[in-house]
């Protein structure tokens, strides 16, 4: 893993131009008035003579005519690297139109997937690059120094997890902690080979940073070859969009076998809190699967956030008995699926380890876990590594003052479904609380 260190590091911009100022303001959200010197994470590779790859977005805003010779003249380029400063240049600026595509299919900015290339002169360990497809859920690593502009040695060439959450034709989501300046890093697999590019991180309304990479290869930018994980499929066809009357979610359908009737569970908060009885509408596009479900009762002055309704048919969906009840164990592997990002056409899923069991007294109500979540996953299901139902999400917390960086994830028990199914869940003690519900607002 040395070699890592060796090759990647952070690329150094430092300018005079009143207009990258402005830039630069308006995205750190800062106030300069000195000379920038900005620094974004970078990487070397090789194609004929070794170069260094980092995001472009900054420069593009500040130079929209992409003349490189422009960028130049105004902008000093520099690399760090274990800790010694490598003068470089701007040689070329990679815009694709497909990844454009892409970005605005997500309502993001198409310039965030601009890449600069720039000459660096020496010797150097060269990428290997993977070659395999990629699979959701799979387990990366990212290489990045965000902030590294304070020239804190605990930012160079920090290595962390990143978790495949979501893949569209050339981009993938990766769900790892997110901070500025990160962008330009590295995503590798588990053997160390190159897969892609970390972009500028994404906010999303008032929710957490999300980290979008884009997948590129020896000097050029490649579509994903990706392969479906029939296991991951199998949790994806149990999650359903929800859609209420004025958020949306995600949930899980349940059916009583014995009596040819099925369920919607989601999360309380997704719905109407003005209204009593509601219509939600339920989809899973891409298995062409659309239902209308009415709530079981006023759901206004229940604690729990939780809510069932009755679906306007039976359906073949997750039997009520085989839902787990018991809680796990700390450090048990979790999966979470959910229609995240207002996408309610393409579900993401994560995995993260239970770090809390949630009691009421003697009663298990809940655990936390530390997978990564996005606005839509309220009510998705939770699952085990065997694939069955444990939980469903409820709310997430963070603390993010400059990127993500402690995420916790609430998942609320489901209570035992059987013969008493509907009675049971109308007569849940409202006495407990969920621990810092009335201090957290729900995100999710």
């Amino acid at each position: 893993m040395e070699f890592l260190q060796q090759i990647n590091g952070s690329v150094i911009m430092q300018t005079k131009n009143e207009q990258f100022k402005k830039v630069y303001k308006e995205i750190t959200k800062t106030s300069i008035e000195s000379d920038v010197n900005y620094a974004a994470s970078g990487s070397i590779h090789f194609n004929k003579q070794f170069f260094v790859i980092t995001s472009g977005f900054l420069i593009i805003k500040a130079f929209p005519n992409k003349r490189v010779d422009e960028i130049n003249e105004q902008v000093s380029f520099a690399f760090e690297v274990k800790n010694e400063m490598k003068p470089i240049k701007l040689k070329q600026i990679i815009y694709n139109e497909y990844i454009s595509k892409d970005l605005k299919s997500m309502n993001l900015d198409v310039q965030l997937g601009v890449l600069l290339v720039l000459e660096i002169q020496g010797e150097f360990q060269k990428h290997q690059y993977n070659e395999q497809p990629i699979k959701l859920c799979q387990n990366l690593l990212q290489i990045s120094s965000p902030l590294a502009i304070q020239g804190v040695e605990l930012y160079q060439n920090c290595i962390r997890k990143a978790i495949v959450s979501k893949i569209s034709t050339n981009l993938m989501l990766v769900d790892t902690v997110a901070l500025y300046q990160m962008e330009g890093g590295s995503i590798y697999n588990l053997n160390f080979e190159y897969v892609g590019i970390i972009l500028p991180i994404c906010y999303f309304v008032n929710l957490n940073f999300y980290t979008l990479v884009l997948p590129f290869r020896y000097n050029q930018v490649e579509s994903i070859r990706q392969i479906t994980d029939p296991f991951i499929q199998s949790l994806i066809n149990q999650t359903y969009s929800v859609v209420a009357k004025y958020q949306y979610g995600s949930g899980v359908i349940v059916s009583n076998y014995k009596k040819q009737t099925s369920y919607l569970v989601s999360a309380k908060h997704i719905l109407d809190s003005s209204q009593g009885i509601q219509i939600v509408q339920v989809q899973q596009n891409h298995t062409n699967q659309y239902f209308t479900a009415t709530t079981i009762k006023d759901y206004r002055d229940e604690y729990l956030d939780v809510f069932i309704a009755k679906l306007d048919k039976f359906i073949d969906a997750i039997d009520i008995k085989s839902i787990i009840n018991t809680p796990p164990k700390l450090l048990d592997e979790v999966f979470c699926v959910g229609y995240g990002l207002q996408d309610i056409d393409n579900p993401m899923v994560t995995k993260g380890r239970v770090v809390k069991i949630i009691y009421d007294k003697e009663n298990y109500i809940g655990f936390v876990h530390d997978g990564h979540l996005y606005n839509g996953y309220s009510g998705g299901g939770v699952f085990n590594n065997l694939g069955n139902l444990i939980a469903i999400t409820s709310f997430n917390f963070s603390f993010d003052g400059i990127g993500k960086v402690c995420d916790f994830n609430f998942a609320l028990r489901i209570q035992s479904l059987n013969n008493q199914f509907i009675k049971n869940m109308m007569q849940l003690q409202t006495r407990f609380e969920i621990p810092l519900i009335n201090q957290i607002k729900s995100n999710l």
